[in-house]
């Protein structure tokens, strides 16, 4: 069973992602990471600004089809990126091929995680903090459509720690 984590940017999913991966004992995979590697060690930021997200987009749909079929057969941990679900054909790879974990946080509790890190986010990168704002609600909207028809849990990690979250998941898989 390959199992997908989505989420919006600073949702929490690579750090759930890796900790579940080592309290199951899978090898996690993150999407952004495994792009960077096809496109040679290019960060995902360099791609959006060299090549435009139309083309990263493009680039993510045939990585994600390439990982389901080349390690469908083995079970691992997938962290997507917050805009994979944007895609219709990816939506349907996720929907129909992994388990997907929807992990939703309030507008606040995203914007106090990534507040630091805008510059390393390619659709935040020439914000100030109150346009950035607005933007992570623009593209909350833009994606929670994705998010929400792909999903098959969905975990409020707002109050919650990397550990509840997990321990959630766990619990979720060993009745599955």
């Amino acid at each position: 069973m390959i199992v997908s984590i989505t989420g919006f940017m600073g949702a929490g999913k690579s750090i759930v992602a890796k900790e579940l991966s080592k309290r199951v004992n899978l090898q996690m995979v993150d999407l952004d990471h495994y792009i960077e590697s096809k496109e040679g060690g290019v960060s995902v930021s360099e791609l959006f600004s060299t090549r435009g997200e139309r083309v990263f987009r493009e680039l993510e749909e045939k990585a994600l089809a390439e990982l389901i079929e080349e390690r469908g057969e083995h079970s691992f941990i997938l962290s997507l990126g917050g805009g994979t679900l944007l895609s219709p054909k990816s939506r349907e790879l996720i929907k129909n091929n992994t388990f997907c974990i929807y992990l939703i946080a309030s507008i606040e509790t995203i914007a106090s995680r990534i507040e630091r890190s805008f510059v390393k986010r390619p659709l935040l990168t020439d914000s100030n903090n109150q346009f950035a704002t607005n933007r992570l609600q623009t593209l909350f909207l833009e994606r929670e459509f994705g998010y929400n028809y792909a999903s098959h849990m969905v975990i409020r990690v707002d109050s919650l720690t990397v550990n509840e979250i997990v321990e959630k998941i766990e619990h979720r898989l060993s009745i599955e």
